[in-house]
C-alpha cells in the first residue's frame, strides 16, 4: 500500500532535523521553473489546470452529443460564444457600451454608489464585491464582507 507521500523531491543531503522544509522540498526548489505568467507554482496549479481541461472536455463533448439535454446544449452554446474570439473582436465594446456610458456619468459620491449598486445588481464586477459570511470574531452572527474586485478574466493558457 502506498502512503500517498511523494518522496521524489526529498533532498537527502539536508538533515531533516536541521531544515524540515529544505529536506522535504529541496529537489523541487532546485529544479522548479515558475512560469512567467505566475507568481508561484505547485500542485494547486496543476490540479486547477487539470480540472479546467476536464470541465472544458465535458462541456464540448456533451454539447456536441445528439443525446444531450437542452440544458447541456445551452451550456455548450454559451461556451462556444465565449470562445468565439472573432465575433468578440467584431463586436468590440458595443455589448458593454451602456455600462460605460453610465460610468461616464458618475460625478459625485452618490452617483458612484448608485451606479456601483446597479452594476452589482446586474452581476457585474466592480471596485469591490460584497458577500455575507459568518463573522470571524463572533460565529453566531453573519456580517457583510467587502473585498477587492477584479476583472475575472479566464486563464489565457486554456484558450484555443
Amino acid at each position: 500500500m502506498k502512503s500517498g507521500i511523494n518522496l521524489k523531491n526529498v533532498e537527502p543531503n539536508t538533515r531533516i532535523q536541521d531544515d524540515l522544509f529544505r529536506h522535504v522540498n529541496g529537489k523541487w526548489l532546485a529544479t522548479i521553473k515558475i512560469s512567467d505568467d505566475r507568481a508561484s507554482e505547485g500542485v494547486g496549479y496543476e490540479l486547477f489546470e487539470q480540472a479546467e481541461r476536464q470541465v472544458r472536455a465535458i462541456i464540448e463533448d456533451s454539447a456536441a452529443s445528439v443525446e444531450s439535454s437542452d440544458e447541456e446544449k445551452k451550456i455548450g452554446a454559451l461556451f462556444a460564444s465565449f470562445m468565439n474570439t472573432e465575433r468578440i473582436e467584431e463586436l468590440g465594446i458595443a455589448p458593454i457600451q451602456g455600462y460605460l456610458d453610465k460610468a461616464a456619468l458618475i460625478n459625485d459620491g452618490d452617483s458612484l454608489l448608485h451606479t456601483l449598486s446597479e452594476f452589482e445588481r446586474d452581476g457585474l464586477g466592480g471596485l469591490f464585491s460584497a458577500s455575507v459570511y459568518t463573522d470571524h470574531k463572533k460565529s453566531d452572527e453573519n456580517i457583510l464582507y467587502l473585498s477587492q474586485g477584479g476583472l475575472s478574466l479566464p486563464d489565457e493558457a486554456l484558450l484555443p
